[in-house]
């Protein structure tokens, strides 16, 4: 995230006139800003914008998140519906995982461990049934 920060600083000091904001690559919107976008969205869909940059922490990756989401292409695609998800079903998601992690922990383990033992028991079934392999 540091060295997203620094380009876009960059950018911002390339262009000093005020309302032509720029994209990685210049005027432009390009897929390198397709690509930044969606990790941008997918952090923030994951409750991780404040740790890498909210609050104030990577200005101009904040700037940069805020007019992405602002395209009108980006909310048709991805805007409102993420939304909705990020701000009411994740942070439950994550208390009720963080809450019961060792029921979550062990259950896996035992879904796995069966899982093992049926394909053990089907590779010495296969093998016991079928004729001279």
């Amino acid at each position: 995230m540091d060295q997203v920060e620094k380009e876009l600083q960059r950018r911002v000091e390339e262009t000093p006139e005020e309302g032509s904001p720029s994209w990685l690559c210049g005027d432009f919107f390009s897929i390198a800003d397709v690509s930044l976008a969606v990790t941008l969205h997918r952090l923030k869909f994951l409750g991780l914008s404040r740790r890498y940059w909210g609050n104030g922490r990577r200005v101009n990756v904040e700037t940069y998140y805020e007019r992405v989401v602002e395209r009108q292409a980006f909310r048709r695609v991805l805007g409102y519906v993420n939304n909705i998800l990020i701000s009411a079903v994740l942070p439950v998601a994550f208390r009720v995982a963080k809450k019961n992690a060792p029921v979550i922990v062990g259950t896996t383990l035992l879904v796995g461990f069966l899982g093992g033992a049926t394909y053990l028991a089907f590779l010495y079934m296969k093998k016991r049934l079928s004729p001279f392999t």
